[in-house]
């Protein structure tokens, strides 16, 4: 069980990178150990942005991601979603807090009427359901899902 969380019993969660090769995958891993105190000190020396500088807009132009999540429901049935975009630092990112602002400012006492909510502080996928997706996918994310069928075992 995950205590804490409030998921229950059958929820788990796991996430995974997909790196092209070995050697970027040693050097992605490498990278998520950088302590504190080298992060200011390769500040200093130049060698990444201070805060509120970042990449280019023509550089984050060439950015994307993909995300592929497969759940998995108590009766077995697997569905798959993948969430695609572009920069997820900074532009799909800002679409997703602009879509959920205007999303609250709008549709606040409809969403607050749906089935099964009492209030208190809520996940964005309860609060806002499918209509949050809708927006996303209005603004240039593409979230796509699908049932997936259930590797066979091979004897």
């Amino acid at each position: 069980e995950n205590f804490g969380m409030g998921y229950g019993k059958c929820f788990n969660y796991q996430e995974k990178l997909l790196a092209p090769d070995e050697k970027t995958a040693r050097k992605l891993l490498r990278s998520t150990r950088i302590p504190p105190s080298m992060i200011k000190k390769m500040i200093k020396l130049g060698k990444l942005p201070k805060p509120g500088e970042g990449p280019s807009p023509s550089k984050r132009a060439k950015n994307w991601f993909l995300y592929t999540i497969v759940g998995e429901a108590e009766d077995g049935r697997l569905i798959k979603t993948e969430v695609k975009g572009g920069d997820a630092g900074y532009d799909e990112t800002a679409k997703m807090v602009s879509e959920a602002a205007v999303m609250l400012a709008q549709m606040k006492h409809k969403l607050l009427e749906q089935k099964g909510f009492d209030g208190g502080v809520v996940t964005p996928a309860f609060a806002f359901r499918s209509h949050l997706i809708s927006a996303l996918n209005s603004a240039g994310l593409s979230f796509t899902s699908s049932p997936l069928q259930r590797p066979k075992a091979k004897l």
